[in-house]
């Protein structure tokens, strides 16, 4: 080696080569990083990471640089360069708990579950990095947002991820009890209106199931968690994707029934606005309940509304709080100015579901598709023999 290399200065061995950093530099770099470490405090982050690249650079071999740089990345959200920093310590300090510990949280929120998984199951529990506490809580978290990620409600994620240890057990028990609630034995249009003979004709009394809050399907095939889970799940992943919400006319609109005169337009809106930018026209049906016409400016939003409350039990705004509310598409404002076309409603649809299941009823001999989720919900006003009802702007 050089000859004027000072030996008393900053050492590590990488790569079975012995490196160097001189006494001066090693001064100057925790200088840096003491400013770097008062930005943060001062939530100057991106200055923060400018100071932490100028530390390495007058010291590349301080696994803690880059160990605080990577800390700063995760405030900023960008968790590739965070798992990038990561890594560089752990190659210096590839058995110190707390970086693994740290890459662990990073793969969780970088949605890569199983790695984080594999990151965790691979430090020591009884370190004195942090209490065993700790790990318990991040690997409730892993577990939970895993679950969420694939498509289930918040709180059948966190049930799970108290009595479960791994994502892969807790996963396949959530998926087998939702799946099963989801599809329930199959009932005809005609049988079920038959047990509800005082029901007028636009309250569809729809077949119950729970409902899955997200818009996303609960399987991604593609990853290793989900075709572990279906193997210990007895209902196939077919068989759910058959049985899901479909808009196929593209309807903007929903008619929404069995609605209270109690309730009032923002415990309304505070209900559907997540689904996008509604407006809510009222439409006093009886004198003990209404019904109401939610208008979006797209196709997405009244599907996933549908998805998401059909069959669930809201006794704050249902007329019957021991019936869940009805859904029926409908035209929004824009539609109903253009005459949204009546006639094309097809008698079979492109994916093979029947037609008068989805309006007015149908034979359960009938050899097409009969989705529960979808029994009469594209029944309209003007299908209707009765009074008509009037969907208008009030």
């Amino acid at each position: 080696m050089c000859d004027n290399i000072i030996h008393s200065g900053s050492t590590r061995r990488i790569d079975n080569m012995e490196s160097f950093v001189y006494p001066s530099n090693v001064e100057e770099s925790k200088k840096v990083a003491i400013r770097a470490a008062e930005c943060i405090k001062r939530n100057e982050v991106f200055k923060a990471v400018e100071l932490y690249t100028q530390a390495i650079a007058l010291n590349p071999y301080d696994f803690v640089f880059h160990e605080k740089k990577a800390s700063c990345f995760e405030i900023l959200g960008w968790m590739d360069d965070a798992l990038h920093e990561i890594d560089v310590a752990l190659y210096m300090e590839p058995t110190l708990d707390r970086l693994l510990f740290r890459k662990a949280k990073v793969l969780r929120r970088m949605s890569k579950f199983e790695e984080s998984e594999k990151v965790l199951n691979s430090i020591d529990e009884n370190c004195f990095d942090f209490d065993a506490l700790v790990l318990k809580e991040e690997r409730q978290c892993l577990i939970r947002d895993a679950i969420i990620h694939y498509g289930f409600p918040k709180e059948l994620a966190i049930v799970a991820a108290q009595e479960y240890n791994n994502i892969s057990n807790a996963f396949a028990h959530v998926m087998s009890e939702e799946l099963k609630r989801l599809l329930p034995k199959q009932r005809s249009y005609a049988d079920v209106t038959k047990e509800n003979p005082k029901d007028e004709h636009h309250d569809v009394e729809t077949v119950r199931r729970d409902s899955i809050s997200s818009i996303e399907p609960i399987y991604r095939s593609d990853s290793p968690i989900c075709q572990s889970a279906v193997s210990h799940c007895p209902i196939k992943k077919k068989e759910y994707e058959e049985n899901k919400c479909t808009n196929l006319m593209g309807y903007k609109g929903l008619w929404v029934g069995n609605v209270s005169l109690q309730c009032n337009k923002e415990k309304l809106a505070g209900l559907v606005k997540k689904y996008g930018n509604p407006s809510i026209h009222w439409l006093q049906k009886t004198t003990k309940s209404c019904c109401i016409f939610v208008k979006f400016d797209n196709e997405e939003s009244p599907t996933r509304l549908i998805q998401d409350l059909h069959g669930k039990l809201l006794p704050d705004i249902a007329q019957d709080p021991t019936r869940p509310l009805k859904f029926h598409f409908d035209c929004n404002q824009q539609q109903l100015v253009e005459k949204f076309p009546k006639n094309r409603l097809p008698r079979t649809y492109a994916n093979g579901e029947c037609y008068f299941w989805r309006t007015t009823g149908c034979s359960s001999k009938c050899g097409k598709r009969h989705v529960p989720i979808n029994a009469g919900i594209d029944l309209q006003q003007w299908m209707n023999k009765g009074k008509p009802m009037q969907n208008r702007q009030n």
